[in-house]
C-alpha cells in the first residue's frame, strides 16, 4: 500500500489532510516564512528571483467526481521553473 505521499508524488489521488503531508507543509511553511523575511530581490541559482508571498501551487481536486472533492482527494503536478525567471505576486 502507498502512503499519501507516494500518492501525491506519483500524480494519484490523496488526501491533503494525512498527517506526514500537513506536518511537510507546517515546516515548509517555516522555511517559506525565514526566506520571505530576507531582502526583495534576492537572486536564486541558475538566475531565478522569487519575489515575496510567491506560491507555487499545483494541487489539482477532481473536477468530475463530487464525492472524491468533498473527501478533499486532489493530485499534483511537478513544478519546472526554467532559466532567467522571476516570479512576482
Amino acid at each position: 500500500m502507498s502512503t499519501q505521499k507516494q500518492c501525491m508524488l506519483g500524480g494519484e489521488l490523496y488526501r491533503d489532510s494525512d498527517t506526514e503531508l500537513v506536518a511537510e507543509r507546517r515546516a515548509c511553511q517555516k522555511l517559506l516564512d525565514r526566506f520571505n523575511e530576507t531582502k526583495s530581490g534576492d537572486e536564486m541559482q541558475q538566475r531565478v528571483s522569487i519575489g515575496p508571498r510567491a506560491q507555487l501551487l499545483t494541487a489539482l481536486h477532481p473536477m468530475d467526481d463530487h464525492e472524491l472533492r468533498r473527501q478533499r482527494w486532489e493530485t499534483a503536478a511537478a513544478i519546472t521553473i526554467g532559466d532567467n525567471v522571476w516570479l512576482g505576486v
